[in-house]
């Protein structure tokens, strides 16, 4: 840099003894000098140096340039207000406090406007921004450990540190929790206080590792120990879409292994609730080979297997010996067969020793309770609803010690055929249901529908015959299974009282009254034919369709029940869907009558419930409640669901509910867990609402 300045030495040699300066003399010597008015410093008294920037608001506005050596053309330092990233480029430059190097470039700056702190840079975007080479900074401590403490206005206990821990361990310190994760200098990895991690990852405390915000967007995310998939624990991908959401996969192509030990109560693997499901491969308990899709061994000959394919036969088999027992299945014929082993001396044994149904193989014979000699042979009486022998019932064989005292007995004795009844033996003909005869037991007395020249006779000396030729007409008649009038056709009977078939429907005609009571003759309705009307006292059913009028003096609505899951110290969102929301107000009622219903001494409740909802803005909404309960409370909270006709009652778990309602109405749900309807979540109560927790709750509204 040029100084064009006279020196010192120039200077005094102006004012020597006896020298007279000149104007010029004097001029120099006020050059030489900084003038608080003109050359932009000034030192006013109580104030400090103030130093002016030069240049226009385009420049640099230097302030101070500082010099190795007036000899060089730059100076080393360069203070400016206004300084420039890059030298040449006027828009680089930023209001604030800079420093420049030799060349120009700003090395430090502080911005006028935020106070941020920029090195390397101009236009630093936090209160510290560094911008340099790959060796950006450095902190060294003189200590074992060095850390960086970052804290808010929040103060120090919310504070965070970022740590180097003897022996270069990287910590990250969290005030309250201490040394939340730690990285070991060979990459191990501990999270929650792990301080010397066991593992490449090592999660301490709770243990509890969370991929967030993954589980229902369509990705494949999870653990992988490699590049691909074949070695991972991971999500199925597609969409999250009910009901058939996406799994949790477990893939190794060299195998998996599920090693739970045996010295403890539960060790085992356990798989509740859906159970086990394998599409596809074979499934091996035990020792050997699957041979099958299913194989249980205890040993190579010791073992249960089950076997299918896609065309041909199946086999179930069990096996102890060489030829074992098997359960085919073939595919032409679709039989099932039960086999033992190869030969006509192998039976099939089903039941206790001395107790069972025998199958010979021979012959394909059936005995129960004894070896059969006949295709069906028991040895005992025999019980069935209803037995069909195509070629006849025989008992002709064997004898029996006594008689059978039981109603329908067939049986030999004393070389006598018995047939023992109770009361009465009928005969009746096929194709014409009309037309049999009956034998009262209690009385000898044969009774006959219809009799066409038929003669009976009786074993008596007296014996007499009996012919009838057309219809036979009785003062009472007795059925005690039942009348069916279920074959043949006719036309109607205009007689009162008469039962037929005609034109494929079953008739009853009546003079104007049909009544049906009970044997006690204390209940009964009947049917006015002649009015179309029905009187009774009762009527009971699921839905009542009156087209025209209903009259009744009192509706009955049976009660229903269910019981809720759960924990008996939690109340569960149970939904009630209001399918008469048009047709009027919902009336609820609960109701626990016994207070040991579920337990001794449980608690009783008598409840209502009478609301609407709003149903997607329809207004007109409310909701009231009248709760009586003893010895605890069941009824923590109730209200109607927005946008819906739903209605939600929280009640205590683990225990009973009668319920009934005014109008048709569903129970959607009385699971105990959380409900989620039109996005609105229903949470589980862990107590009573304070306005219900009383005994007797009257006329509450919300």
């Amino acid at each position: 840099m040029e100084i064009d300045k006279r020196s010192r030495a120039q200077l005094k040699a102006y004012f020597t003894r006896n020298a007279i300066p000149s104007e010029g003399n004097f001029g120099d010597l006020i050059d030489a000098a900084l003038n608080q008015k003109d050359d932009g410093v000034a030192k006013v008294e109580g104030s400090p140096l103030s130093v002016e920037a030069v240049g226009d608001d385009a420049s640099e506005k230097s302030v101070l340039a500082l010099y190795r050596s007036f000899a060089d053309d730059n100076a080393t330092w360069r203070v400016s207000l206004n300084p420039r990233q890059d030298p040449q480029n006027p828009n680089s430059a930023r209001p604030g406090f800079g420093i420049n190097d030799h060349t120009g470039r700003g090395r430090l700056f502080i911005g006028e406007d935020n106070g941020f702190v920029g090195l390397g840079t101009t236009t630093p975007s936090h209160a510290l921004h560094v911008v340099g080479p790959k060796n950006i900074g450095v902190f060294e401590s003189t200590d074992t450990q060095a850390y960086l403490a970052l804290t808010t206005s929040e103060g120090t206990n919310n504070r965070v540190e970022l740590c180097n821990r003897p022996g270069g361990r990287l910590t990250l310190f969290v005030a309250g929790a201490g040394d939340a994760v730690n990285v070991l200098r060979d990459g191990r990895v501990g999270v929650g206080g792990a301080g010397t991690p066991a593992r490449s990852l090592h999660v301490h405390g709770s243990g509890q590792l969370a991929l967030h915000g993954v589980v229902n967007t369509p990705s494949e995310a999870g653990v992988y120990w490699h590049h691909g998939s074949d070695y991972a624990l991971s999500r199925t991908p597609g969409n999250w879409q009910s009901p058939n959401y996406q799994q949790l996969r477990m893939r190794w192509v060299t195998g998996i292994q599920l090693d739970p030990g045996h010295q403890y109560g539960k060790s085992y693997v356990e798989i509740p609730r859906g159970g086990l499901r394998i599409t596809s491969g074979r499934m091996l308990i035990g020792p050997g080979e699957p041979k099958g899709l299913l194989k249980v061994a205890y040993n190579n000959n010791d073992f249960f297997s089950v076997r299918g394919a896609a065309a041909g036969p199946g086999e179930l088999k069990a096996a102890g010996w060489a030829n074992g027992w098997n359960l085919s299945v073939m595919k032409d014929g679709k039989h099932l067969y039960i086999n033992r082993e190869a030969g006509a001396a192998s039976n099939t044994y089903i039941g206790s020793q001395g107790r069972e149904l025998v199958v010979r193989g021979n012959n394909g014979f059936v005995g129960v309770l004894c070896e059969p000699n006949l295709p069906l042979q028991v040895n005992g009486n025999a019980r069935c609803h209803l037995m069909i022998a195509d070629q006849g019932v025989t008992v002709a064989q064997g004898e029996r010690p006594g008689h059978l005292e039981h109603d329908g007995a067939l049986y030999k004795l004393g070389g006598q055929v018995y047939l023992t009844v109770d009361d009465n033996f009928y005969i009746r003909d096929l194709k014409n249901a009309g037309k049999s005869f009956h034998f009262n037991t209690n009385s000898g007395k044969l009774t006959t529908t219809e009799l066409a020249t038929t003669t009976l006779s009786t074993n008596t000396a007296t014996a007499k015959s009996l012919t009838v030729n057309g219809n036979v007409i009785c003062q009472n008649i007795r059925a005690d299974l039942g009348v069916t009038v279920a074959h043949g056709n006719r036309g109607h009977i205009n007689t009162d009282g008469a039962l037929y078939r005609a034109g494929g429907q079953v008739y009853l005609t009546v003079d104007d009254n049909f009544f049906v009571r009970d044997n006690s003759g204390k209940n009964s309705f009947h049917f006015q034919t002649d009015q179309g009307k029905l009187n009774a006292t009762t009527v009971q059913a699921k839905t009542v369709i009156a087209q025209d009028l209903l009259q009744v003096t009192d509706i009955h609505r049976q009660a229903r029940t269910f019981k809720i899951g759960g924990e008996a110290g939690k109340f569960y969102p149970v939904v009630f869907n209001d399918l008469a929301w048009e047709e009027g107000i919902f009336e609820l009622e609960l109701m626990r009558s016994s207070v040991h219903l579920d337990g001794s001494w449980l608690g009783s409740l008598a409840a209502r419930f009478r609301a609407h909802s709003t149903n997607w803005g329809h207004g007109s909404d409310f909701r009231r409640a009248e709760i009586h309960s003893f010895k605890a409370r069941f009824v923590a909270w109730y209200t109607t669901v927005d946008q819906t006709a739903d209605f939600i009652v929280w009640l205590r778990g683990q225990r009973t509910y009668y319920w009934r309602s005014n109008h048709r109405v569903k129970l959607a749900d009385f699971s105990a867990k959380a409900k989620k309807i039109n996005n609105q979540t229903f949470a589980v109560r862990d107590a009573v609402h304070a306005d219900l927790n009383h005994e007797h709750v009257w006329g509450h509204k919300h």
